[in-house]
C-alpha cells in the first residue's frame, strides 16, 4: 500500500526534495507508471482477500 500512495503522491503533488531523496514529481502517467499502479492495486486486494480468509478461520488452536 506504501508504493502505491508514494507513486500517487509523487505524481500529484510535487513534495520536493526530502533529505537525500531526489525531487520524484512527473504530472505524466507513462507506461511504466501505469504498470506500477496496476500491480500494486491488485496486490492490495490480493492480500486483502488472503487476510480476510485467514481471520475468518480462526487460529485453530484452542
Amino acid at each position: 500500500m506504501a508504493g502505491l500512495t508514494a507513486l500517487l503522491v509523487h505524481r500529484y503533488t510535487d513534495v520536493g526534495a526530502i533529505g537525500p531523496l531526489p525531487d520524484m514529481y512527473e504530472p505524466i502517467w507513462s507506461d511504466d507508471k501505469v504498470t506500477a499502479a496496476v500491480a500494486q492495486g491488485i496486490a492490495i486486494v490480493a492480500l486483502s482477500v488472503i487476510a480476510a480468509r485467514s481471520a475468518g478461520r480462526g487460529s485453530g488452536a484452542g
